[in-house]
C-alpha cells in the first residue's frame, strides 16, 4: 500500500469503483482508467507476435547490371531457414512474391512482383535486388523508396500472395507548390 491505496493500478481502480466513485466524474479515476487501458494494450502488443513463415526482411539494392525487367526481383539467401519447410538456402525463382517498404505509408507500398533467377546476379546474397527499369521503378512505387538503406519485407507464402491484388499508386501532391 502507498498512501492507503494499493500499489497496482488495477487494484486501485477496483478499490475506487467498489467505494462508489464514478470514473466519468473524477479526474483521478480517469487517469487510473487510462493507465490501466494503456498497460493492457502494451501487454497485448508484447504477447501478440504474429509471424508469416515464408517471409523475411532484406535490404533493397538496385540491379546495376540491368538484367531484371520491370516488376522483377532477385533474392537468394545464404543462411535463411524457411521455418515452414525447414529448408535452408532458399532461392526464389519463378514465383510471385510481395515486397513492401518498411515503413509503409500507402496501400500501394505493397507490390506483387515476380522473383526470377539471373546468372549475372549470382553471389548477391541476403538482399533483394530490384529492377531499375520501368517508370516509375519498383523502389519508387514503394512510397518513394530508394537504395539508401531501405528495408523491404518479402513474402512468398502462397496463401497470401495468390490472393493479393496490388493497389494503384496514389497521386503524389506537389510539395513545392
Amino acid at each position: 500500500y502507498h498512501a492507503s491505496l494499493p500499489i497496482s493500478t488495477d487494484e486501485r481502480l477496483n478499490m475506487m469503483l467498489d467505494a462508489g466513485f464514478n470514473p466519468k466524474k473524477l479526474e483521478f479515476m480517469k487517469d487510473l482508467s487510462r493507465r490501466a487501458f494503456k498497460s493492457k494494450g502494451d501487454e497485448l502488443k508484447k504477447r501478440l507476435n504474429i509471424t508469416v513463415g515464408r517471409s523475411t526482411y532484406a535490404f533493397m539494392v538496385p540491379d546495376f547490371s540491368g538484367v531484371l525487367e520491370p516488376n522483377e526481383v532477385f533474392i537468394d539467401f545464404s543462411s535463411f531457414i524457411d521455418n515452414v519447410s525447414g529448408f535452408a538456402g532458399v532461392l526464389l525463382k519463378g514465383v510471385d512474391v510481395l515486397v513492401a517498404r518498411s515503413p509503409a505509408h500507402y496501400a500501394s507500398d505493397i507490390q506483387k512482383v515476380r522473383a526470377v533467377f539471373k546468372v549475372e546476379l549470382m553471389g548477391l546474397k541476403d538482399v533483394i535486388v530490384f529492377s531499375t527499369k520501368g517508370n516509375p521503378s519498383l523502389a519508387e512505387k514503394l512510397s518513394g523508396g530508394d537504395y539508401d538503406g531501405d528495408i523491404a519485407w518479402v513474402c512468398w507464402e502462397p496463401s497470401i500472395v495468390d490472393n493479393f491484388e496490388t493497389a494503384p499508386m496514389p497521386e503524389c501532391p506537389n510539395l513545392v507548390e
